[in-house]
């Protein structure tokens, strides 16, 4: 799952400077996993898309750091 990804999927601080480093961090957890595990990772959040395309949308959009870090 996303979550066995060891990815931090929530921020708590709203400062616009944390929030950057906030998305950088978690953007660099994203790049720096394994390529099978990163191909897990996109295999699964494309799957949650498929399956339940309004949970994927509340997900990323609640929180934003993991849609950036999907990028």
């Amino acid at each position: 799952t996303i979550e066995s990804a060891n990815i931090p999927t929530t921020v708590t601080n709203t400062n616009n400077n944390n929030n950057k480093e906030d998305r950088e961090s978690i953007s660099n957890a994203v790049a720096s996993l394994p390529p099978a595990q990163m191909f897990e990772l996109m295999k699964q959040m494309k799957q949650c898309i498929e399956a339940n395309p309004n949970e994927a949308k509340t997900l990323l959009s609640t929180n934003p750091q993991l849609a950036y870090a999907l990028l």
